[in-house]
Formats: structure tokens, C-alpha cells, sequence
């Protein structure tokens, strides 16, 4: 399924992959960001993981409940039969500034 919608001229689209799923993927000029929307303060980031370690993007966009935050993550994702280690900067983000994303 791929939903698209557009946010302050940001393109966003809902991604499904096979082994996991992604809340939205964000693109503004040349950067990509995948984008997961958690309803409370914890949750898996198995999306997050794997879309970074496919697109080797440095940076993933979180918002839930928590504070906001900015934090260097390193985690396992499956690549294939294998894992792989995935380095990205989670930056967190309260659920209120998803309008905000524009000018992020």
C-alpha cells in the first residue's frame, strides 16, 4: 500500500516493505527521511532500522510521546539470510510538532 500526501510542499508516503512497515517516508530536495508516528512513549523501530540500513540513510524522524531528543542508534537489521549493523540519528520529536515538519 502506498498512500501519498503532501505536507508543506514535503512529499510523504506511506511505505510497506516485506519485512517491515514504515509510517511515512519523507523527501525534501535530495534528502529522504523515513518517519515513524508511535501513539505512546515506546515502541519497536524495526522500520526505522531496516530503511536505514537499505538506504543507508543517515537520519530517522520519530514522533511520539517522548521529550524531544536527538541520539546516535546503532542496532542489528536483517539484510537478506544475514544482519547487518545500522548507524542512524534518531531525532524524537512530541507528537504536536508533526506540523512543524515542513521547516525541519
Amino acid at each position: 500500500m502506498r498512500i501519498v500526501h503532501e505536507i508543506d510542499g514535503l512529499l510523504a508516503r506511506r511505505v510497506v516493505t516485506e519485512n517491515a512497515e514504515g509510517d511515512y517516508v519523507v523527501a525534501a530536495g535530495e534528502k529522504i527521511l523515513p518517519v515513524e508516528v508511535k501513539a505512546g512513549a515506546a515502541g519497536s523501530l524495526k522500520s526505522l532500522h531496516q530503511f536505514c540500513l537499505e538506504k543507508k540513510s543517515a537520519t530517522a524522524l520519530r514522533f511520539d510521546l517522548n521529550k524531544p531528543s536527538r541520539l546516535p542508534l546503532t542496532f542489528k537489521a536483517r539484510n537478506g539470510a544475514d544482519t547487518a549493523e545500522v548507524h542512524f540519528e534518531l531525532l524524537s520529536l512530541p507528537l504536536y510538532a508533526v506540523e512543524a515538519l515542513g521547516s525541519l
